[in-house]
């Protein structure tokens, strides 16, 4: 639990008393111990799991969990959903803040909902970048001995 405090408090989250937990398709239980954590921090929550097509309310906080496996180095699950990650900006602006929750290596960022669109615009520079170095020969052979 300190650990999901500690990045809500870098984020500049300190109190929620509503919370969106956008739930990729097959991640029911992923899903639940996130709610839980939540729930263990701030027990007076009310937190709702909703799948990406319904409909956002308003609340302090919107999680948005991306479970695509990563492939290592170099690489961050939320690549593989930057356009889901883009999505988010769908809903108007329902939150006070976002959650980018990436499973495989529990990576979390908590973010403003205004720093969102600039969020996304660095990953999808990142994500170009690293699809550039991973086309390096002289990279692949530095790393095949470490990730084979």
């Amino acid at each position: 639990m300190i650990y999901l405090e500690h990045y809500l408090r870098e984020g500049g989250v300190t109190s929620l008393s509503s919370v969106v937990i956008l739930a990729p398709r097959d991640a029911g239980s992923i899903c639940r111990d996130a709610a839980a954590e939540i729930l263990e921090l701030h027990p007076a929550a009310d937190v709702r799991i909703l799948l990406p097509h319904e409909a956002v309310p308003a609340c302090d906080l919107l999680v948005a969990i991306f479970d695509a496996p990563s492939r290592f180095p170099l690489h961050d699950a939320v690549y593989e959903g930057l356009d889901r990650l883009e999505g988010l900006r769908r809903y108007g602006r329902p939150a006070g803040s976002v959650m980018i929750y990436g499973v495989w290596w529990r990576s979390i960022e908590v973010l403003p909902w205004r720093e969102l669109p600039g969020f996304v615009r660095k990953r999808r520079a990142e994500a170009r970048l690293i699809r550039l170095l991973e086309r390096s020969r002289l990279l692949r052979c530095i790393l095949r001995p470490l990730y084979a």
